[in-house]
């Protein structure tokens, strides 16, 4: 599936988040929420249609394991009876749609997927080893969409030896490279481990929904040409670029990214997470990380520790976050709205500060703290800044003419269509 500019807001993340504890909350765009066991519910005004980014299928992680074609990985080559799966030496082609179960060591080959342009191929991976010395451990060449499922209680490894051969013109450049839609899920663990290039590449989307990831990549984490999502995940990233990396070259309304819940843990040598256009932060957000203090390079240039670019937002309805930067902590070069969380800010940089907006600012709800009080001075702000509510959550603005955060740049059928 192809991505349209519809399904995703744009967003920059380049944040320094260090480790606060908080819980969940139920909202309308939280899309794995049960049953509430919250004291609170939060009603939040979401700029991103989080339920046109997640599947049922995203979300489950689940498999059939009695339908599954069961691929057994051993040394240098592996064993199949399927027509579907062509093994030749340590290279292992799945031609068509179905569920792929892969246990055991490939010492050094790699899983292609090379489907139908409508195929979904899912790839459980059951106490998988796979390494490839000169390219992907997997490649997704062709197919509607991957799913690379951890299967329950397992531990997998995906490395890289530290070269990449080209083998077409893909330029691959992962350890898991896709050309397709990317969905990772389950809830098993997975170390990769990118001596050279990427951790996980998706030309198109990146969605993740579970799992534990541990990733040691030369260049960036996790990168999303058309946007990442993730519903929830513990992750572990050490980069020498960025942690989470999503942008679009070609196509400036995309390159999104969207956090409903998570745990992350991110020393990055470039951001620790940066994307196009605007940023939308739904609650249940643990974090820590950033290689130091010093903040984060975005794409404008400025060491910010998370911004957007100029036509876009961010938007916060949750979470409890805790930055600590060089440059600016929260810095949006448009539009910049508070509905909900915990904010516990610190700007250590010289003519920096805290909380930095060229749009309007509003600050609806939640906590807001600053070590030099530019939350409840205009004139730190950007030039366009509107009134903030107040140091600790004090009286919320809204946003000017009664406009809901998001309300000044629709995107047209962002609500339109299901996922699959």
């Amino acid at each position: 599936m192809r991505s349209t500019p519809q399904k995703f807001a744009a967003m920059l993340l380049c944040a320094l988040l260090l480790l606060t504890g908080c819980g969940a909350q139920a909202s309308e765009a939280d899309p794995a929420a049960g049953e509430d066991t919250t004291a609170e519910t939060v009603t939040v005004i979401s700029a991103i249609d989080a339920a046109s980014l997640f599947s049922d299928r995203d979300l489950a992680g689940t498999y059939d394991e009695s339908e599954a074609v069961t691929i057994q990985l051993s040394g240098d080559s592996a064993a199949c009876d399927s027509a579907a799966v062509t093994v030749d030496g340590g290279q292992i082609t799945i031609g068509a749609e179905g569920v792929y179960l892969l246990s055991g060591t490939l010492t050094d080959g790699q899983i292609v997927v090379d489907a139908g342009d409508t195929d979904k191929v899912q790839l459980v991976l059951s106490g998988a080893d796979i390494t490839s010395s000169t390219s992907a451990a997997i490649y997704a060449l062709e197919a509607d969409k991957v799913f690379l499922t951890l299967a329950d209680g397992t531990e997998n490894t995906l490395s890289n030896g530290g070269t990449y051969t080209a083998i077409d013109d893909s330029n691959i450049d992962a350890v898991v490279f896709a050309k397709t839609d990317l969905t990772l899920n389950g809830s098993g663990s997975l170390t990769i481990n990118a001596q050279a290039g990427h951790g996980v590449v998706s030309k198109d989307e990146l969605t993740i929904t579970g799992g534990s990831y541990t990733i040691t990549a030369a260049s960036h984490g996790l990168s999303g040409k058309d946007g990442i999502a993730i519903a929830g995940g513990t992750f572990s990233i050490t980069s020498g670029k960025d942690g989470i990396h999503s942008e679009n070259a070609d196509d400036l309304s995309l390159g999104a990214l969207y956090i409903a819940d998570g745990s992350f843990i991110i020393s990055a040598q470039g951001d620790a997470v940066s994307a196009q256009g605007a940023l939308q932060i739904d609650g249940g957000l643990n974090a820590a990380g950033g290689a130091d203090s010093s903040g984060f390079e975005g794409f404008g240039g400025r060491q910010d520790s998370l911004g957007s670019s100029s036509d876009s937002f961010i938007t916060i309805n949750g979470g409890a976050l805790t930055i600590v930067s060089g440059g600016d902590s929260i810095d949006s070069n448009g539009d910049l709205t508070i509905n909900g969380g915990t904010l516990d800010l610190t700007c250590n940089g010289s003519g920096d500060t805290a909380l930095d907006c060229d749009g309007t600012y509003a600050h609806n709800g939640g906590d807001v703290t600053t070590n030099d009080g530019s939350e409840a001075s205009l004139g730190q702000m950007g030039a366009r800044g509107g009134a903030p509510g107040g140091k600790g959550g004090g009286q919320p603005d809204t946003a000017p003419d009664g406009a809901q955060p998001g309300d000044r740049r629709p995107r047209a059928g962002e609500a339109a269509g299901t996922p699959s």
